[in-house]
């Protein structure tokens, strides 16, 4: 089949109407498309800065728990340090003028008798004292 040369600008018109038409079509595709993906890339974007913002909050909270834990751990340590001193300190009896007493004339070689006899003390307590200062002066002569 032959065109007929006088007809090509008819033809050539309905070809370029033909592309426009396409063209047209295929661009407002494309438009709705962009306009879908502009919606989405929005809300996107709103969930982020949501999201964001809940970051915040929640490190907010977690610093300030941080802060609170490090705090109340360092109490918790400075008891401990109290505690583990109190425990290990040594802790001096209670001296009474009589055990003084007692305890000097132990040290001077005393026996127990003469212990009770003189300060007033029970026996049992004379004689540990007694065995004491025998003990102590003991490894004193040994180590000398």
């Amino acid at each position: 089949m032959m065109i007929d040369p006088s007809n090509y600008p008819a033809l050539l018109a309905v070809v370029f109407a033909v592309l426009f038409v396409s063209t047209f079509i295929t661009l407002l595709g494309v438009r709705r498309q962009i306009t879908v993906q502009d919606g989405l890339l929005l809300r996107m974007s709103d969930l982020l800065k949501e999201t964001d913002a809940r970051l915040r909050d929640v490190q907010a909270s977690t610093d300030q728990a941080d802060d609170s834990v490090v705090k109340e751990l360092g109490a918790l340590c400075d008891q401990l340090q109290r505690v583990s001193h109190e425990r290990n300190a040594p802790r001096a009896l209670p001296v009474t003028p009589a055990f003084a007493e007692a305890t000097t004339l132990a040290r001077q070689g005393a026996d127990a008798e003469q212990i009770v006899s003189h300060c007033q003390m029970a026996k049992g307590e004379a004689e540990l004292l007694v065995r004491l200062h025998r003990q102590r002066r003991g490894l004193a002569i040994e180590g000398v």
